[in-house]
């Protein structure tokens, strides 16, 4: 397992930043079944998550509690922008019950939230890496109707008015991705603790 560094989260509770490989597969298994009770549809298994589709050119992270992982989030070449864009916080998704508890309290700055707080700067540094000159994340619009994921809708409308504090853009508002109508907005720091900003080359 590749343990990248332990957290303390809500009320004391540890948990462990992990970069996703082949030796975890069966406990994302796991977490993708209990995802799929929740609604979590987008989340419901492997195939759903569209795992492997980009090849070198995606990698994931998840959380950890105890055994367990509690959350994920990829991140992907994103060529439909431009040549030089990746996607962060791809497929994010926390079982029900640890919700929130990436820090003690309610966030106003999302700090509560494992994926900005914890997965983004790990998956800032690996798309820098590989050259990224732009990083998005994409929230389906409401104008689609259907909500695959069993949380989108609510998340379009609090991007709105939270992403603007912690130091996201919306660029691509009604951008038309994997047939979707969806908003995409513009990574511009690399830890939204200490708001660190990207310095795109």
């Amino acid at each position: 397992m590749n343990i990248l560094e332990t957290c303390t989260g809500a009320n004391g509770k540890q948990f462990k930043v992990v970069r996703y490989d082949e030796s975890i597969r069966k406990d994302l298994e796991l977490f993708c079944e209990k995802a799929g009770e929740a609604g979590y549809n987008n989340n419901s298994s492997l195939q759903a998550l569209h795992m492997g589709r980009w090849g070198d050119n995606e990698a994931w992270w998840v959380v950890y509690h105890n055994n367990d992982i509690v959350h994920m989030a990829g991140t992907q070449y994103l060529p439909h922008v431009h040549k030089d864009c990746y996607m962060v916080l791809k497929r994010i998704a926390t079982l029900p019950e640890y919700s929130g508890q990436a820090c003690d309290g309610v966030s106003r700055k999302m700090l509560n939230c494992f994926g900005n707080t914890w997965l983004l700067p790990h998956q800032v540094d690996w798309c820098l890496r590989r050259g990224a000159k732009e990083m998005i994340i994409s929230v389906n619009s409401p104008v689609n109707g259907v909500d695959p994921s069993g949380t989108m809708h609510k998340l379009w409308k609090s991007a709105k008015t939270f992403w603007p504090r912690v130091g996201y853009s919306l660029e691509y508002p009604d951008f038309v991705l994997y047939n979707a109508v969806q908003d995409l907005w513009r990574v511009n720091v690399r830890d939204i603790r200490t708001q660190e900003e990207i310095k795109y080359v």
